[in-house]
């Protein structure tokens, strides 16, 4: 077992080394060979990417595999983003179609240069599935998502989230509310870059890389995703960075000061003029720790979900003091 372990590290960093290594293809993503160590070192492939995490639900319901979900989401997005407009839907009124995502918000972009890319990552959420009943919609809503991001050229302007249990679901028998947005909560689209709601969740090399950069430290565990409580957009899911030592953060709201090495990366719900250059077009990253209490289960109209004992509901910005 040492002997597999040690050449997959070897492994590991040759490629990180390689400049001839190809890069992903169309995104543009931060070079984190530099600052990660141990079982993060492990899992970067040979073009110096997280390998994809292994889909899996806190439920025994089956789970789509990742190629439909990246099939699903790139007919989607021609079909349902990029289509055209429903005459009875204006972006002038309160009734926003999920088509204004990236077609009426984003006239800057071209059709034609937007797709999908040719990877995913996938995010499971905090809690298990509520002891009561539950429809389809939150089942979707709350259930692991995978995330697409769509590109304009080489950059990120948006992702498309498939709901990972919808193992039925085909776009062309997708039912819509009023409002432009799928029924049962199959997909969902966000833009930082087009002023869509703050809803991009960074990729696992970003989060990395902003860790690393504000804490001065590396990166040691494989980076986790953890989707939003029910309360929240999916796109407030954060990133489990795990350092290699402890550092100094002071939290935001009431200047305690704590000592850590487990952080939470997430984009922050501020618009374009706050955006930095770690993250999806148009966003912000923002680091959290866990709070100290957690509840037992997180609520919605009165259906209570177990929270995993793992993943934290609730969590204080902080910012780091070097």
């Amino acid at each position: 077992m040492r002997r597999v372990i040690v050449f997959g590290l070897v492994c590991a960093i040759a490629s990180c080394g390689d400049s001839t290594a190809p890069s992903t293809e169309g995104l543009v993503l931060p070079d984190v060979c530099g600052v990660v160590v141990g079982n993060a070192l492990a899992a970067l492939d040979h073009n110096g990417r997280f390998r994809p995490a292994e889909p899996w639900s806190p439920s025994d319901r089956p789970l789509m595999s990742p190629e439909r979900a990246l099939a699903l989401a790139d007919q989607y997005l021609r079909e349902v983003v990029l289509g055209p407009p429903d005459p009875n839907c204006l972006p002038s009124t309160d009734c926003i179609p999920v088509r204004a995502a990236l077609g009426n918000w984003c006239r800057h972009l071209d059709p034609e240069r937007v797709r999908t890319a040719d990877h995913w990552f996938f995010g499971v959420p905090p809690t298990g599935e509520a002891a009561d009943s539950i429809d389809l919609l939150a089942l979707h809503r709350w259930g692991p998502r995978y995330f697409i991001p769509v590109l304009h050229g080489s950059d990120w302007v948006g992702t498309i989230a498939v709901a990972a249990h919808a193992t039925v679901a085909r776009v062309d028998e997708v039912e819509m509310h009023a409002g432009g947005l799928p029924a049962h909560n199959e997909f969902e689209v966000a833009s930082g870059a087009c002023h869509v709601h703050a809803g991009v969740p960074p990729a696992p090399e970003q989060a990395v890389a902003y860790a690393a950069a504000v804490t001065g430290r590396k990166v040691v565990e494989v980076p986790t995703l953890i989707l939003a409580g029910v309360t929240e957009a999916t796109g407030r899911a954060r990133w489990r960075v795990v350092l290699d030592a402890p550092v100094t953060v002071r939290t935001l709201a009431d200047g305690w000061m704590y000592e850590t090495a487990e952080l939470y990366v997430s984009v922050a719900p501020n618009r374009n003029e706050n955006a930095n250059a770690w993250g999806p077009t148009g966003t912000r990253l923002r680091i959290s720790i866990a709070s100290e209490s957690q509840p037992e289960f997180d609520e919605w109209r009165e259906i209570r979900f177990p929270r995993r004992p793992e993943a934290p509901l609730h969590f204080k910005e902080v910012v780091v003091v070097r």
